[in-house]
């Protein structure tokens, strides 16, 4: 057995190596603390940059819905376009323009020959010294006189309301909306319809303008359309810029998309 002075040294010496092995503890706690908060750290940032990765898919798939829609857009109207590329009216006006040129075809063809003859004329004139004269049968010529043949006068305004759904069963409705709208007038501008289309719709409800001089009166346009709807109601959308280069969109177009829903005309407007 240990007698009381070497218990007492025992006891001194594990303390000694008691304080001489605490700061390695107290470091190791740091450390361990340490990990936790930097593998925390990283983690968070992990997820971060999943978030913003998944935000970036989500914006570069709803510019590509908008492109798409945009590219269905300038399609329909194309088709549209070559529909009423040469209406009734139209043709019989090229018509009566076509036979006036002819006439002044003709035409030409007796002022060349009077022309020859007052140039030979009065080169016999000049020859014998007498001054020439002109001839009393010269007629202008045909370009000056088709110079003089005025223009076809520009077809009046019109408001054209081209329909987009999304689901057949939105056709009814619709076609209500284009019966109400159609032979009316907005500000004293006739409105026509030229049809419905089943198309991929955005996942809103707009009414779209593609030329600035329909633009300038987008908001009005718009106001008239949502009168006549009880929901939903259509946001205007100005995507003129989007067309600049285009030339083969009519003069007061303006699309009308629904997107995927009920459309429930107002009251007194019936959807049969």
């Amino acid at each position: 057995m240990l007698d009381k002075d070497e218990a007492n040294d025992l006891i001194a010496g594990l303390e000694r190596a008691s304080q001489r092995s605490r700061p390695y503890v107290v470091f190791g706690l740091v450390a361990i603390v340490a990990g936790f908060v930097i593998l925390a750290v990283y983690l968070n940032y992990q997820r971060q940059a999943a978030e913003d990765l998944r935000r970036a898919a989500e914006q570069r798939a709803a510019e590509q819905t908008v492109k798409v829609a945009d590219l269905t857009a300038t399609l329909t109207n194309a088709r549209l376009v070559a529909r009423e590329a040469h209406p009734p009216e139209r043709a019989a006006e090229q018509w009566e323009r076509l036979s006036r040129l002819l006439q002044l075809a003709s035409g030409d063809v007796r002022a060349l020959g009077d022309s020859v003859n007052a140039e030979v004329a009065e080169a016999a004139s000049v020859k014998a010294g007498v001054a020439p004269v002109a001839s009393p049968t010269a007629t202008p010529s045909a370009r000056a006189t088709a110079d003089a043949v005025p223009a076809p006068a520009a077809p009046p305004p019109v408001v054209r309301l081209f329909v987009h759904i999304a689901d057949e069963s939105q056709r009814p409705a619709a076609q209500a909306l284009a019966s109400g709208w159609a032979g009316r007038e907005i500000d004293g501008i006739p409105v026509v319809v030229p049809g419905i289309q089943l198309a991929r719709s955005d996942p809103e409800n707009t009414l779209r303008c593609t030329k600035a001089p329909a633009c300038a009166r987008l908001v009005r346009v718009s106001g008239w359309v949502n009168a006549s709807l009880a929901s939903p109601q259509l946001r205007p959308i100005d995507v003129s810029r989007l067309y600049v280069k285009s030339r083969g969109i009519r003069p007061g177009s303006y699309e009308l998309w629904f997107a995927p829903g009920e459309i429930a005309p107002a009251r007194g407007v019936s959807a049969k």
